[in-house]
């Protein structure tokens, strides 16, 4: 009897000694769970910020993306609010009576080319209008020149998609004095005298 009571007081000790570690054990995962927790924060904050830095670069690239489309849109409006102003200017030289009209033709360097120039004596402003002139060689443009006993600039401009030209000249001085046109290519800016090949010329 004794024995089999030493027995069962054992199987209760161990009972309660298994118990006990079934607890530790979850104590131990508990504190594990504890301390993994701020590992698993720290990656879920650092994949967070990662985030933000992602969009907020897109912010910024798309804040780029508008400012150059509305430089854009400024740039076209610009571009067409002064060939209106253009266009009118040459409707109200075109439609002036006093206007007069001096023809250039191409020379040998492009024979399919020409040009008029409208000049209103009363306003010295003057309208080009050229048309089938070579492409322009990179870092050239052409240049008008007013010749009298010597060429005087008029000004200087390129061509459009379909090798046409249209420019306004504000202060035509002397006009009368003039006896030719002609229009050179030069480097970029133009030059003080002609030192390119002579494209169009024409005469009063």
């Amino acid at each position: 009897v004794m024995m089999f009571a030493a027995l069962t007081l054992s199987l209760s000790v161990i009972g309660v000694l298994n118990q006990e570690r079934r607890g530790v054990a979850r104590s131990v995962a508990a504190i594990q769970a504890l301390d993994s927790a701020p590992a698993s924060l720290k990656s879920e904050i650092e994949q967070r910020t990662t985030e933000v830095a992602e969009l907020r670069d897109q912010i910024l690239q798309r804040e780029a993306e508008l400012d150059d489309a509305h430089t854009q849109l400024t740039q076209n409006e610009s571009s067409l609010q002064r060939l209106a102003r253009q266009n009118e200017e040459f409707a109200g030289l075109f439609k002036n009576p006093s206007s007069k009209v001096v023809s250039l033709a191409g020379s040998d360097m492009a024979k399919s080319a020409g040009a008029f120039l409208l000049f209103d004596p009363a306003t010295k402003k003057a309208w080009l209008y050229a048309y089938n002139l070579p492409a322009l060689p990179s870092g050239k443009v052409y240049q008008l020149w007013a010749i009298d006993d010597k060429p005087v600039s008029a000004g200087v401009f390129g061509l459009d998609a379909g090798l046409k030209a249209r420019m306004l000249i504000r202060n035509m001085t002397e006009f009368s004095r003039m006896k030719k046109f002609a229009v050179t290519v030069e480097p970029d800016g133009g030059r003080p005298e002609p030192t390119g090949a002579i494209y169009l010329i024409g005469q009063i």
